[in-house]
């Protein structure tokens, strides 16, 4: 785990208090439309990107309050879980 990496968890646990985190391997999922991709698990925060509708993104892992982490063409952040369609990983 990267120095940024560390700082950001430790930001959300400091916002959320603590949280539930549910671990995954790179699970595969489509975006159900176009979707923004978040700095921080909040809309409040920051949009990094967008990430168009039926696009493939890979989870790290989703918090109890219904928020993916995601990777999507080389940008890690955040993503409604609401807004994503988990796929096999043969998909």
């Amino acid at each position: 785990m990267n120095v940024k990496n560390l700082i950001v968890r430790s930001a959300i646990v400091v916002m959320f208090g603590s949280v539930f985190i549910v671990e995954a391997e790179a699970d595969p999922a489509r975006s159900r439309g176009p979707v923004k991709l978040r700095a921080a698990p909040d809309a409040s925060f920051a949009v990094i990107d967008v990430i168009p509708g039926g696009a493939r993104v890979d989870t790290r892992y989703c918090i109890s309050n219904r928020w993916c982490r995601v990777i999507w063409r080389g940008s890690i952040g955040w993503v409604e879980y609401r807004q994503l369609r988990l796929l096999s990983r043969k998909s």
